[in-house]
């Protein structure tokens, strides 16, 4: 079976997209779509516990060493590499699973990757996107430019999908454990995290940022479905 797989997940949330949506209950062969500090432990995660073959892949040189570093000497199947999602070819029928967060809203041209990511897609795969999203209408001049200053591609929607929960038990547990990750990274890096995190929360609470999860099926008569994503994204 293959997965993509996104960022910024807690492991029980992670665990329960594992088993109830992804189905990874059998050998899989998986890829993730990003792969920051944050990300790299989900990917390994998956390998270790679900007998998942992963594929993680960023645009940073620097984010992928660090993962190939923490790889070195374990038990489980995952490969990373530096390359950009929207060159890369894959072969048809690659993946079981293509798993993605917080990376979409990087993406101007979703309606041509999405093309990409049903080619990759064994037939009855899963793709699962989690990602930003915005409150349609006005927004304050603030988010105007964070929108514009991260150079992002946002989808308009109103539910936000536990955004602040989820946003609050991921500080929750970063800050918890806050000398295990300033031991293995560096204290700036923890810092700018909590930083991003906070900023969210300021956001959210306006209601101005949200978290949106679409999932489709790979199958002929569902193909409309994949449609149906694609046209929620690439309206902004």
């Amino acid at each position: 079976m293959s997965v993509v797989v996104p960022e910024e997940v807690t492991f029980t949330w992670l665990k329960f997209l594992m088993l109830m949506l992804l189905g990874l209950t059998s050998p899989t062969r998986s890829e993730s779509i990003g792969c920051r500090l944050w990300y790299q432990r989900k990917c390994i995660y998956m390998a270790e516990n679900f007998d998942v073959d992963v594929v993680g892949i960023d645009l940073s040189i620097n984010m992928i060493s660090l993962a190939i570093e923490r790889v070195i000497g374990l038990k489980c199947t995952v490969e990373f590499e530096c390359v950009d999602c929207t060159r890369k070819i894959y072969p048809k029928n690659t993946f079981d699973v293509i798993y993605t967060r917080d990376a979409m809203l990087h993406i101007k041209d979703k309606p041509t990757l999405f093309e990409s990511f049903y080619k990759w897609l064994k037939h009855g795969g899963t793709l699962l996107i989690i990602d930003y999203c915005k409150r349609a209408g006005s927004i304050s001049l603030e988010c105007e430019e964070y929108i514009k200053k991260g150079g992002y591609y946002i989808h308009d929607m109103e539910a936000d999908y536990q955004f602040m929960k989820t946003l609050q038990q991921e500080l929750n547990a970063l800050e918890n454990k806050n000398h295990y990750f300033i031991d293995e990274f560096f204290e700036e890096d923890y810092n700018e995290i909590v930083e991003r995190l906070r900023a969210k929360q300021i956001r959210g609470a306006a209601g101005e940022q949200k978290w949106g999860l679409f999932i489709a099926k790979k199958k002929l008569y569902l193909f409309i479905m994949i449609c149906h994503v694609i046209a929620i994204f690439s309206s902004t």
